[in-house]
């Protein structure tokens, strides 16, 4: 429908200057007490609303690079409105990053 249309237009405007003025880089929390710190740069958000991005892991004391994980990407779900599909992708991610972090203890 021509609604949908427009709302992807405006939302992804929207992402595109949000993401401009954040420099692709989605901080989740501040924990200065943490050995490690993993922060998510955003590269794209395709029209499936599975997005793309790469991962760095740095002591946090330091800022030293422990790793990066490229092609760090989420999958959305099926069904639902674009920040839902979005958000599906992020949980899809997150449950991947945590699996692959837990298996390199």
């Amino acid at each position: 429908p021509e609604w949908d249309k427009g709302v992807t237009e405006i939302t992804a405007r929207f992402n595109s200057g949000q993401m401009e003025k954040n420099k692709y880089e989605m901080d989740f929390g501040n924990f200065p007490e943490a050995k490690y710190t993993l922060t998510y740069y955003l590269a794209d958000i395709d029209d499936d609303q599975d997005c793309k991005g790469t991962m760095i892991l740095t002591e946090t004391a330091t800022g030293e690079v422990v790793a990066t994980i490229e092609k760090a990407n989420g999958k959305a779900g099926s069904f639902g409105s674009f920040f839902n599909l979005l958000g599906d992708a992020f949980e899809n991610l997150g449950k991947k990053m945590g699996k692959l972090i837990s298996s390199e203890k």
